[in-house]
């Protein structure tokens, strides 16, 4: 459930029977009610996911604006893998590795997101791929990520709570029961601490469904605890004894490196925490977020709680109370949150099945409350079907604004960015591709060509589609000897769908170590149609040394057609002070100030009227001259503008291109890096 608008409420439903999702459900077949009245179904969408294309195949965000961008497509779903390594055992998280890869392999579509979270990590530090392989490979180097059962703490705050409270002689444990107990209520704190924030970054990050993978063994959620304030050992101030029985007026523990002061402070904050009211609210800020936990027990059918060792276990009895506690918590989770638990069994690759068909099936529902008050009261949801036999899960509910939020929500709706400011935010946010410590680097812009003969598809009705492509090797660090005698660069041209529809070689010039390729190169060429294209590039050198690869995506558009009017995507290209300087063209987009930019425009026609100039990063023009011109070269009509770079500081900068053709007029931005 999300709220779109003041009062309008969407529910996600999950519509199983058996075990299996049921997919021909219509509006019709459903009733919504909220506080016991039935709600008017307004929108309603059946979302199926499938699964596609391999994982290295899958379009990956380069950048974190990129990242974001992606996350907000209501289309692409959320995954988040918390791994909860304070209360995952060292053999659980062995046997739980192979399950949860083959799960997101099943789940994880193409267009959708996933990111992995511990305890220690901030929400804002996640990073969101497309790439399962990618944290397949997390899992196996990260090896024996659980914590619970270690031998040796390795936590720093852990280690100083054994210093501080040590066993007393005799007792035969590893740890005082002071020490433990601070110690793990320590550890549930910090693990609800990270997941009450990552709710509330997914809460931000956008309104549609997102999905928490919890891998835990669960919590205590732990109460007040009186006796634990007054644990502490008294001391005399300023009076200590030492190691060797005598008197003396510094603490020895404190010269070990245990500071007591801090120690006793984290007590008595420790013994008053109330983790179980906390982990309510938790699950009421998830379903206000629209995220749903689907929590993962990964020791499978676990019979006691506690191992042997290296403290003496509880009482069996006490024991399995703590085991039925823990499993409670999650369980909580998944029916508060609309989830699924999996837990008690051994076949945990089963449970992930029914998990990874739950989240590929699902229908949206949206209704506009009848309710309109702003009062912040729970409001409770029922989803029903008139279909008999049919197991429905949905929200359960959802807090109502309060009037100061429905305020503040009012005071921060902002009207939406004009057509110019949202085509400046796009032209600058090209330049956070930029990565300057990579080894090749590749570009792929579309436009517009006009070929001479006949093509094969038939007759061209004015300028089609074409694209250009551009690559350079770092002469820095692009192998040093093997690339002294140039190399060869392997271009594949192939669909969205993953079709190849050319592959051809272009040669890379020892003293450039740069290539560029139109593609159609001829007429007799597969000539593009608009839709999604794959361009991949594999460069290997002259020299026999190891070879380096790229792909870039880009949608090509449809052709103006004839009559009309239009730019293509523009290409830099830049040019040495002097007037015979060669001209090469900029795949990434950094200049040097020593230098001259050249943007290229291929146009659809010759142009009446022609003019271009500078903005700064904000959008404002500056006074520096533009040179314009225009050029007719190998069946493609371009619109140039040069200028020099020495007045310029370095940072981010715009040329705005624009031509006038009859009563149509066409405006492209090209953003551009200054760098020292």
């Amino acid at each position: 459930m999300f709220r779109a608008g003041a009062n309008f409420v969407r529910v996600d439903v999950f519509a199983s029977k058996d075990g299996a999702p049921v997919e021909d459900l219509e509006a019709s077949d459903f009733e919504v009610l909220e506080d016991g009245v039935t709600q008017a179904i307004e929108t309603f969408e059946h979302v199926r996911i499938g699964r596609g294309g391999g994982a290295l195949t899958r379009v990956e965000p380069r950048t974190a604006r990129e990242a974001r961008d992606m996350a907000a497509d209501p289309r692409a779903r959320l995954f988040v893998l918390f791994l909860d390594t304070y209360h995952v055992g060292q053999a659980s998280a062995i046997n739980v590795r192979r399950p949860l890869v083959n799960m997101l392999n099943r789940v994880v579509g193409p267009e959708d997101l996933l990111a992995v979270m511990t305890p220690i990590m901030a929400a804002s530090d996640i990073t969101f791929t497309r790439r399962t392989d990618l944290v397949a490979e997390m899992l196996d180097s990260a090896g024996m990520w659980g914590q619970r059962d270690e031998r040796m703490k390795k936590d720093p705050v852990d280690q100083l709570y054994e210093q501080c409270y040590p066993p007393a002689p005799g007792t035969g444990r590893a740890t005082s029961e002071v020490a433990e107990a601070m110690i793990q209520r320590r550890r549930e704190k910090v693990t609800l601490d990270a997941i009450e924030e990552l709710v509330r970054y997914l809460g931000g990050l956008r309104e549609e469904r997102k999905a928490i993978l919890l891998v835990s063994e669960g919590w205590m959620l732990y109460r007040p605890a009186r006796p634990l304030a007054e644990s502490g050992t008294p001391r005399m101030p300023g009076v200590f004894v030492g190691p060797d029985g005598k008197l003396r007026n510094t603490d020895a523990r404190n010269m070990a490196g245990a500071n007591t002061a801090q120690c006793d402070q984290d007590r008595v904050a420790l013994s008053m925490i109330d983790n179980r009211q906390r982990y309510l609210n938790i699950l009421n800020l998830a379903n206000r977020a629209n995220a749903s936990f689907y929590p993962i027990e990964p020791r499978g059918l676990a019979v006691f709680d506690n191992d042997i060792g290296p403290n003496p276990p509880p009482l069996p009895a006490t024991d399995v109370a703590m085991l039925r506690t823990r499993h409670e918590a999650l369980r909580t989770a998944a029916l508060n949150t609309d989830g699924i638990a999996v837990m008690d069994s051994n076949d945990i690759d089963s449970g992930l099945k029914r998990v990874a068909a739950d989240l590929s099936s699902y229908y949206l529902l949206g209704y506009t409350s009848t309710n309109s008050k702003f009062d912040g009261k729970y409001r409770a949801i029922r989803v029903r079907v008139t279909r008999p036999g049919i197991e429905v899960r949905a929200r359960r509910g959802y807090l109502a604004l309060t009037e100061a939020e429905a305020a503040t929500m009012t005071a921060a709706a902002a009207p939406a960015p004009s057509a110019e400011t949202v085509a400046l935010r796009s032209a600058l946010a090209s330049l956070d591709a930029i990565r300057p410590d990579r080894a090749f680097t590749l570009s792929a812009s579309w436009g517009w060509w006009m070929p001479a003969g006949e093509p094969l598809k038939g007759q061209p009705r004015g300028a089609e589609p074409a694209v250009w492509i551009v690559g350079a090797i770092d002469p820095k660090a692009r192998g040093a000897e093997a690339w002294t005698r140039g190399g060869e660069a392997e271009v594949t041209v192939a669909s969205g769908g993953g079709a190849v529809l050319a592959s051809y070689a272009v040669p890379i010039p020892a003293e450039s170590a740069r290539f560029e390729s139109r593609f159609p190169r001829s007429a007799e060429d597969v000539w593009l149609d608009p839709g999604a294209y794959t361009i991949r590039v594999r460069a290997q050198p002259a020299g026999g040394g190891l070879p380096t690869t790229d792909t870039v995506r880009l949608t090509v558009p449809e052709a103006p057609g004839a009559g009309r009017f239009a730019f293509g995507q523009p290409v830099c290209v830049r040019r040495g002070a002097g007037v015979s300087a060669a001209e090469s063209p900029v795949p990434d987009r950094r200049l040097r100030r020593t230098e001259r930019l050249i943007v290229l425009a291929s146009a659809s026609s010759a142009p009446d009227e022609l003019s271009a100039e500078l903005l700064d990063r904000r959008g404002a023009p500056m006074t520096l001259p533009v040179e314009t011109s225009t050029m007719s070269r190998d069946f493609v009509q371009w619109i140039r503008a040069e200028l020099a770079l020495a007045p310029l500081a370095p940072g981010n900068y715009i040329v705005r291109l624009s031509a006038k053709k009859g009563g149509e007029q066409a405006v492209t931005l090209a953003a551009f890096r200054v760098v020292p």
